[in-house]
């Protein structure tokens, strides 16, 4: 045994090297949970003289004593960790430390909609309901929705990360945007719903009624108003009218209280039509209007019969003058007669022209022939008898004849139909006999 006294042997203390992360690195940051760790130790030779602890709590670990290399799989939480390193073989005792920033994986935003497959869609409810899912979102927040370019509201489940909206729908169209944001990036999804509706409806307050080109509104004016009104306007509702003639008149749409205005110049007796048109989200609608200025009936009925009806005269003056001329063909005529019969024929000429509505009668030619022959024959009659009788006689007899011509005359009167017009009416008048 050999003892050497006055020599002590060097006692070599540990050294810790890393291998992986790199010790240049203060700070790894990793996007993964389970992270492998590296070492490389020197003047180690049992495992029991190395200790790994993350976060304070000992970790396991392989080493290989005759290389001195260490390797761990460490499990991280997410943010940060720290990571240390402790070796002692008897001597002094080292020790290293690292921080692991465990951050989880981002995406972007990937919104999908299980209520609304489509871009656009129609209904007739007043409401709607949007589900469906956003991922790679963790919290309300990160979310934003747009109904109508208004801030709508909705409900979030950032563990399931489901997403709901309830709406209330305009008539028309309503447009969601939906808007899903992060560190990774963002998403959006747009929708269209319509609520359908009705189509628009013009309703004209004076007339409303059916009209044509062959049976217009009658009225007696060269210029009307026309005032109207729509049903089932909205914001896309445009208005247009037309004329014809083209320049008849102007007329307007009031979005605000759904009115419509306007004049219309008419010629007399000629048709004159307005043609209004407007729409909505739902459809269009198109009302036609005809009107004629100075139409009638009577008008009608005095142009097609002006041939066969006299028109009276319209101040007394001109009645009061027929009906002299009238009496004086009479006078001329029983001139050689007597006072009464005379008197009598006056009588009737004031009866027949007493009415300022009726005027003299248009004797047809035929009956006027007929009195002329009458005539001759009574005067041929009289000249007979006068040759064989005295002058007394004679005289007797001319004024029979005279009686018997002025019958005739009576008797074609009473069959002679009067017709006669006022502005008013048309009337057919018989004359009673004498």
């Amino acid at each position: 045994v050999t003892f050497n006294y006055g020599n002590k042997v060097t006692c070599q203390d540990p050294v810790i090297n890393w291998v992986s992360p790199s010790s240049k690195q203060n700070k790894l940051i990793t996007n993964h949970k389970d992270q492998l760790v590296s070492l490389n130790l020197k003047g180690v030779s049992k495992q029991n003289q190395v200790q790994l602890l993350l976060n304070g709590i000992p970790q396991q670990f392989t080493f290989d004593p005759s290389s001195g290399d260490l390797n761990a799989l460490l499990s991280c939480n997410l943010g940060l960790n720290s990571l240390v390193v402790k070796a002692d073989n008897g001597c002094t005792p080292v020790s290293t430390s690292k921080k692991i920033e465990y951050i989880n994986a981002i995406s972007k935003p990937e919104i999908v909609l299980s209520s609304h497959n489509n871009s656009f869609n129609r209904t007739s409810s007043s409401t709607a309901k949007i589900t469906g899912v956003i991922q790679n979102i963790s919290n309300k927040n990160q979310i934003n929705v747009v109904l109508n370019g208004n801030a709508q509201s909705f409900n979030f489940d950032h563990v399931s990360k489901k997403i709901t909206i309830d709406a209330t729908l305009q008539n028309g169209v309503n447009q969601f945007e939906i808007h899903a944001l992060n560190k990774a990036g963002g998403d959006s999804k747009a929708i269209e719903i319509i609520k359908e509706g009705p189509p628009p409806v013009i309703k004209v307050r004076k007339y409303n009624g059916f009209s044509s080109f062959n049976s217009p509104f009658k009225v007696n004016s060269n210029l009307i108003s026309i005032s109207a009104y729509v049903y089932h306007d909205d914001k896309s509702s445009k208005f247009e009218f037309s004329t014809s003639p083209s320049d008849a008149g102007s007329v307007k749409f009031i979005p605000s209280n759904g009115s419509i205005v306007g004049n219309l110049s008419l010629d007399r007796n000629k048709v004159t039509s307005l043609t209004m048109s407007i729409t909505n989200a739902f459809g269009a609608v198109s009302k036609k209007i005809y009107f004629i200025n100075g139409y009638s009936d009577l008008e009608e009925e005095q142009q097609g019969q002006k041939s066969d009806y006299y028109t009276a005269p319209t101040n007394n003056s001109s009645n009061s003058s027929n009906k002299y001329n009238s009496s004086s063909s009479y006078d001329k005529e029983e001139e050689n007669d007597s006072g009464n019969q005379k008197s009598n024929y006056k009588e009737e000429d004031k009866n027949t022209n007493s009415n300022n509505f009726f005027t003299s009668p248009i004797i047809k030619k035929e009956e006027k022939s007929n009195n002329s022959s009458s005539s001759s024959s009574s005067s041929s009659s009289s000249n007979s008898n006068s040759s064989s009788s005295s002058k007394s006689k004679s005289s007797s007899s001319n004024s029979s004849s005279s009686s018997s011509s002025s019958s005739s005359k009576t008797s074609t009167k009473s069959s002679t139909i009067i017709k006669t017009s006022t502005r008013a009416t048309s009337t057919k008048v018989k004359s009673g006999g004498r």
